[in-house]
């Protein structure tokens, strides 16, 4: 079951993220994330 209405604060994203993540639905899932999303990883390359 995924949600197509944005979260409204962060405490609402990481509920989303966890319930679409559990569902299975990485469609929903990413559409959590913005368009420009770096990630970055601390050590060695």
């Amino acid at each position: 079951m995924s949600t197509n209405t944005a979260p409204a604060s962060t405490r609402d994203v990481v509920d989303a993220f966890s319930a679409r993540f559990g569902e299975g639905d990485m469609p929903a899932l990413l559409d959590l994330f913005a368009d420009g999303v770096a990630f970055h990883v601390g050590g060695a390359p």
